[in-house]
């Protein structure tokens, strides 16, 4: 098997997630914005299946405006942007190797912890309580 990279394919400003993601113009829609962030992630799924992804996620988590959540590999922040609205969750910490996609995840969730991860090195992990 391969030794793959990823911090090296997921890291490059041209990578398609980073590129397609910079590019993207939000609306005053969450759901709409959630759609179309996912789908930068998940591009054969239509909306309904994006949504539907998202809701089943978060029911099956049983979510209360007062817990925090914690994401590994959050990509753009599709699914915490989702979470943050529909839920009004404020405590979100969001772990992601792309520093592009953690410059995005800052300006849709302000108020995010943002950790940067790396494939080999896991003093990241320090960074969460």
């Amino acid at each position: 098997m391969q030794n793959i990279k990823w911090q090296q394919i997921f890291c490059k400003k041209a990578m398609s997630y980073n590129k397609l993601t910079a590019g993207y113009r939000l609306t005053n829609n969450y759901l709409n914005d959630v759609f179309e962030l996912g789908r930068i992630i998940y591009p054969d799924l239509n909306k309904k299946k994006i949504l539907s992804l998202c809701n089943f996620m978060s029911n099956k988590a049983k979510l209360q405006k007062s817990y925090s959540v914690l994401n590994f590999g959050s990509s753009n922040g599709f699914f915490l942007l989702y979470l943050s609205k529909k839920h009004d969750i404020k405590k979100i910490t969001s772990v992601e190797l792309s520093e592009y996609l953690l410059k995005w995840q800052k300006r849709i969730l302000p108020s995010a912890k943002l950790i940067k991860s790396h494939h080999l090195n896991t003093s990241f992990l320090n960074q969460i309580k």
